[in-house]
């Protein structure tokens, strides 16, 4: 019998009627892994349900370890599904008492320190008895049973409404309200905002306001502190979404703001809301609670009748529960299907991540006796109570500033030391042109994934490659956009944006709107001059790495047949390499570089350029040795060339970091190493490579690198292919879905005869060309392996082209993917032209 659940990203707590606290989860990595599920024995990869046994309070300043108490409430972490490093959890015990486990780099477990903790430890300084919380992404809320509200951790967007000037708190800060004289009696929290309910029914929040969700236009701003959100009323549940928020009325209605790109307002559309709509409940239904989480894209509705609830939003790892055979998002709630005897379900909560959800129902009739797949044995010793000693009491003073990772300027020199790498002079270097020769024949291109990467409808998906009848000589996959290079040197950018406050302008285009963007043409950019000229002839592109739902973080970068070099997006890192940290939304071309560029390849936030003499310059972030620039440059908005590289050939970016071939066939790396993607480990906290190092166990003359999010490739001149890192959706190709480990740091792809690895920053599926077909592995939830069904496959599968086909270059997202190449070997069935 379960008392409290919570759904987090990647893993669910449970309390039951006695009080014991139990987690179970997905730990992608021992190196990113930094507490959240609060138990000892955790292993990277699954957890089962583990009591959480043990926790940490204070005697005085002395932290004493004992059996946890009986727990009543639990709040589970909120991060993207598939990341174990930005997540901390809470817990109540029966008696008030807060504990807080996991992530701690914002201060955001309220311990009046950045440490992490790996199993709960007690807020000891708190005034008086919790009676609920809600966590974000790095910030905590904690209500007092007296209605007082406090919050600790980040406060960079508003989250914890204590202004602009301050930017985290480490201890909980009492949360000022001043728009109310009654007590709070709920709070919810989402991504980065929060939400708080009083007790007659007015509704507030503070926080990122990016999509609307405080139910009002800020034009993108945050709000710092607690305001009145206004045109809610009469409010009995307040709860909020990843980006969302909803408010339960007296009359069983529910409204709703904020983002809607997977239909998780329920209105019936896909758009973006500034003013609170009515959620179109089936059949006039009464609703009596709201389900969510701050890391989840859908909402739940349990109505008064029992075992009627309905769900809304996005659908792609079956988390609506719908018993569909479609994955697609719903913009209207669905009946949950609870199966054969939900009239006798009544539900008392249901809790919802990004991938997953639980509810609790009390049994009508039940019998009396309940089976239960839970430890029954008391903890051997509850405390009956705490130690008396304090720390430090609430501070009546914040901080006016705080500590940033970022230096406030960009490095005045390169840096002067030398990393230990090949030296000698290349004998030869590579030219201008593409390194594959595009086959003769009929060229064509291919999509298939998630529509929304070619301008297509929002939530449809291509299950298997459509072909267009477009001469294309280049393509690259972004995350939910794609860039196409014709025959001619024409450039087009097509995709899918978000919000009109959160475009930074990656697919340099003049007119893009919010919503769809299908096929339009780059026909002007911006020269050295800065002035408006037209666009060149180009050669290459390489599409934006971000989170697959957000158009903010990106930026993307274009190569003429010149050898110059132009880029268009976001630039908080200085990453377009134009000497300032403004974005641009147009494609500008990038000074300073003494020789023309022949490949190169963007990350998260940074860019490599490889020039034609074999060096690679690089800008953006550094945080995590992206560029190679060791450990004292934190980014760089000019190209730089401190990383000493020389005579490479090939290179690729993962999300933070990168990977290098150099004419003599060794092979480097750079940058983040959390996974092992750099196929060894790296000791310290964050696991970085801050300069670049010689891969030396690469048993093999390699021909090509490749890397997608966190993990890379090594194509050998004999067909055969080696891969690093993260595995979590089978991604390196071996046959298993485990990440490499010290003991084994790098595996052997299940695939011969490989002439081409294709995948891209964002991604976490490869694909591995041969002579005449195209086999998939990775990440599958939107179709994005192209092999007409969904699931994430470890062994690579034959994606399903029409016929025998020669690809040229093929390139992946988070989800979608697109190829281009020669189809003069097979029957088209129907040729149709996607570009103008």
């Amino acid at each position: 019998t379960v008392a409290d659940l919570s759904a987090g990203s990647r893993h669910t707590f449970i309390i039951d009627k006695k009080g014991i606290a139990q987690v179970s989860g997905f730990v992608e990595s021992k190196a990113a892994y930094r507490g959240h599920l609060g138990i000892k024995g955790w292993v990277q990869g699954t957890n089962d349900f583990t009591p959480v046994d043990e926790v940490v309070v204070y005697n005085g300043t002395i932290p004493e370890k004992i059996s946890a108490p009986r727990f009543a409430r639990v709040f589970a972490g909120a991060g993207t599904p598939g990341d174990a490093r930005a997540m901390h959890s809470i817990l109540i015990s029966e008696d008030g008492e807060v504990f807080t486990t996991g992530n701690n780099h914002r201060g955001q477990l309220c311990l009046g320190d950045q440490e992490n903790r790996f199993i709960p430890h007690h807020v000891s300084y708190l005034p008086g008895p919790a009676v609920t919380a809600s966590v974000g992404l790095d910030f905590t809320l904690i209500l007092l049973e007296d209605g007082r509200v406090f919050g600790c951790g980040s406060n960079q967007n508003g989250e914890i409404g204590l202004g602009a000037k301050i930017h985290q708190s480490i201890f909980a800060a009492q949360i000022n309200i001043a728009d109310t004289t009654e007590a709070i009696v709920d709070v919810s929290t989402g991504w980065a905002f929060s939400i708080f309910q009083d007790a007659a029914g007015h509704v507030f929040g503070t926080g990122s306001n990016l999509f609307s969700q405080m139910c009002k236009t800020t034009e993108g701003d945050p709000i710092f502190e607690v305001e009145l959100i206004e045109d809610v009323t009469d409010v009995q549940q307040t709860f909020a979404g990843s980006e969302s928020s909803y408010f339960l009325r007296d009359d069983g209605s529910v409204k709703a703001c904020g983002r809607n790109d997977q239909g998780q307002l329920g209105d019936g559309s896909f758009l973006q809301r500034d003013k609170p709509v009515n959620v179109k409940i089936p059949k006039g239904e009464k609703i009596k609670l709201i389900g969510s989480g701050p890391s989840a894209v859908s909402v739940f509705f349990a109505a008064e009748e029992p075992g009627l609830m309905f769900a809304t939003g996005i659908n792609d790892r079956f988390q609506l529960g719908l018993n569909a055979n479609n994955v697609a998002a719903e913009s209207s709630p669905s009946q949950v299907d609870f199966g054969e005897g939900a009239e006798m379900y009544n539900f008392t909560k249901v809790t919802a991540s990004g991938t997953n959800t639980a509810a609790i129902a009390c049994m009508l009739d039940a019998p009396t006796e309940m089976p239960t797949a839970y430890p029954t044995d008391e903890p051997t010793a509850v405390p009956t109570a705490y130690p008396t000693g304090e720390p430090s009491p609430i501070p009546t003073e914040l901080p006016t500033a705080y500590p940033t990772a970022y230096p406030t300027s960009e490095p005045t020199a390169e840096p002067t030391f030398e990393p230990t790498i090949t030296t000698d002079e290349p004998t030869a270097f590579p030219t201008a042109e593409p390194t594959m020769e595009p086959t003769a024949g009929k060229l064509g291109w291919w999509f298939w994934g998630g529509e929304e990467g070619e301008g297509g409808m929002l939530g449809e998906n291509q299950q298997v490659p459509l072909f267009y009848e477009d001469e294309v000589m280049d393509l690259s996959a972004g995350s939910r956009h794609s860039f196409l290079i014709t025959s001619n040197g024409d450039a087009y950018a097509a995709g899918f944006i978000e919000s009109d406050f959160s475009y930074k302008g990656h697919l340099g285009i003049d007119d893009w709107e919010e919503g769809r963007n299908e096929g339009k043409q780059i026909d002007k950019v911006i020269d050295v001059g800065g002035k408006k000229v037209d666009a060149p002839p180009f050669l290459k592109v390489y599409a934006g790495a971000g989170v697959p739902s957000d158009s903010g973080e990106m930026h993307s970068m274009l190569i003429d047949q010149s050898g110059n070099v132009y880029t268009s997006g976001r630039n908080s890192k200085g990453q377009l390499c134009l000497g300032d940290n403004d974005d641009r939304y147009e494609f500008s071309q990038v000074g300073g570089l003494p020789k023309p560029a022949v490949a190169g390849t963007i990350g998260f936030e940074f860019t490599l350029i490889l020039l034609e003499d074999g060096s690679v310059w690089g800008c953006g972030s550094n945080e995590f040795g992206e560029l190679g620039l060791g450990p004292k440059v934190d980014f760089t908005d000019v190209p730089n060339k401190g990383n000493g590289l020389k005579g490479i050939k090939d290179l690729a970016s993962g999300y933070k970091f990168a990977v290098f071939l150099d004419d003599k066939n060794v092979v480097y790396g750079t940058g983040g190493n959390i996974y092992g993607q750099q196929c060894f480990f790296t000791e310290g906290e964050p696991a970085t490579v801050p300069t670049p190092e010689i891969l030396n166990d690469m048993k093999g003359t390699v021909v090509q690198v490749a890397a997608n999010r966190e993990s890379s490739y090594y194509l050998f001149d004999d067909g055969t292919a080696v891969s690093c890192g993260r595995n979590d959706e089978g991604q390196l190709g071996d046959g298993t879905f485990i990440n490499t480990s010290e003991d084994k740091p790098i595996v052997s792809v299940k695939q011969k005869g490989i002439r081409k690895i294709g995948t891209g920053p964002s991604a976490q599926s490869v694909f591995f060309v041969t002579d005449d077909s195209v086999y998939a592995a990775g990440l599958n939830d939107r179709y994005q392996l192209g092999i007409d069904e969904i699931g994430s496959q470890d062994t690579p599968v034959k994606v399903k082209f029409e016929g025998d086909v020669a690809i040229d270059v093929i390139s992946a997202s988070g989800t979608h993917s697109v190829a281009s190449g020669d189809y003069s070997g097979i029957e088209v069935k129907k040729t149709r032209a996607y570009l103008p």
